[in-house]
């Protein structure tokens, strides 16, 4: 068995496979989690949601959250995880492991963007703000690099921007689509990137 307070990493990929099969999250046998690499235990900290409120790791102990690194002006895969992700959040509410599971994404631009940024982002891709089971957390550039560099182990830098004109490529055989437009991006026009692994990571009831 896996031994208790974990983090399990998934690739963007993996999306779909939680989508197709929620009981995953809750699996007993050894087969539901033994494929997922153990990262440790999550961070702790305080930082600041998108209404601008406190807002503790312990306030999710005994939930499963589903951890995500978000650029408000991403113009790539952000976007896209934040409309699935959205989506499957509603599907959980209206079943019985409503509750039971809390979205948890970190800001990974504390240097250009905070509470209104994060709160437009949000708004932009189907999540409300309001939504209890959403936290879009912020903080100062050095608690984000403590907690989502060193506590979960998620690389992020802030680069000059990439005027080279390539657009991400939004679609493929079968429609699959692989980014989405950012508006909010394209009126403020940043003058920098933030590149980042576009990871999902899983953080047991107990850590």
């Amino acid at each position: 068995p896996i031994p208790g307070p974990v983090i399990l990493s998934l690739t963007i990929i993996a999306v779909a496979v939680i989508a197709a099969a929620g009981g995953f999250f809750f699996g007993r046998g050894k087969s539901s989690a033994a494929a997922l690499p153990v990262l440790g235990r999550a961070p702790s900290y305080e930082l600041t949601n998108q209404l601008g409120q406190k807002v503790s790791s312990t306030a999710f102990a005994g939930k499963i959250q589903v951890v995500t690194f978000f650029d408000p002006y991403c113009s790539d895969f952000c976007p896209l995880i934040s409309v699935n992700l959205a989506n499957f959040a509603a599907n959980f509410r209206a079943s019985p492991l409503g509750g039971k599971i809390v979205f948890v994404a970190f800001n990974v631009d504390p240097w250009q963007t905070g509470v209104k940024e994060m709160r437009g982002f949000l708004e932009q891709y189907g999540w409300s703000p309001k939504t209890p089971d959403m936290e879009f957390l912020t903080g100062s550039v050095a608690q984000m690099r403590r907690i989502v560099q060193h506590g979960f182990y998620v690389a992020f830098q802030r680069v000059p921007s990439d005027d080279s004109g390539d657009a991400p490529v939004s679609g493929t055989a079968g429609h699959l689509q692989l980014s989405l437009p950012n508006p909010m991006a394209e009126k403020a026009k940043p003058q920098y990137d933030i590149v980042h692994n576009d990871t999902i990571e899983i953080v047991d009831g107990k850590g």
